[in-house]
């Protein structure tokens, strides 16, 4: 008997190698049916969504900028401690005592080589010294010693119902301890 060869069955088995290509050839034609459509965001997507963004952002503006009364107190507290300072150092150099009187809208010192005056006319100021009680400033007098050192003090300003109080390192006139309510 000759060798034939032999014919192939009518009806092919499909292997799982065939399955998967055509779950590929499935998936390319359907990403090619969709490539025509966008799957971009519209307009108005983007227009509400930065209106909430810019809504969230200027409800958080306040909480980050500091108020206009803080602002107030700590630009008044800056210009006493430099005052201080600037006066501690003088009464160093000269080697003379320096009296700072205190006031509810300002400090003075009225002597002939060391006349200064800072004034805070919106905010109120009120001044303790060791062992007393925290009362309005109404002329007390501060003292500087000859070697620098200033009286320990405590120094509060108030400005409607924010206040911003200090407590004066008495070797260089610097702001020792902070407490405030803003």
């Amino acid at each position: 008997m000759p060798f034939r060869a032999r014919k192939p069955p009518a009806v092919l088995t499909s292997t799982p190698w065939d399955q998967t290509a055509s779950r590929v050839r499935m998936t390319c034609r359907r990403t090619r049916r969709l490539a025509g459509r966008s799957r971009a965001f519209t307009l108005i997507e983007v227009i509400i969504a930065l209106a909430i963004i810019a809504i969230i952002f200027v409800a958080l503006i306040p909480l980050a900028a500091p108020s206009l009364s803080e602002r107030r107190l700590r630009h008044a507290m800056d210009d006493i401690v430099a005052f201080v300072r600037s006066h501690r150092l003088a009464a160093e150099s000269a080697g003379s005592e320096v009296f700072i009187q205190c006031h509810s809208d300002g400090l003075m010192v009225n002597q002939k080589s060391l006349a200064g005056r800072v004034e805070m006319p919106d905010v109120r100021m009120s001044i303790r010294f060791p062992g007393g009680k925290m009362e309005r400033a109404h002329g007390q007098v501060w003292r500087i010693l000859p070697c620098g050192v200033v009286l320990p003090a405590t120094v509060r300003l108030e400005d409607g119902g924010s206040w911003l109080e200090v407590d004066v390192d008495p070797l260089t006139g610097d702001i020792l301890e902070e407490r405030y309510s803003l």
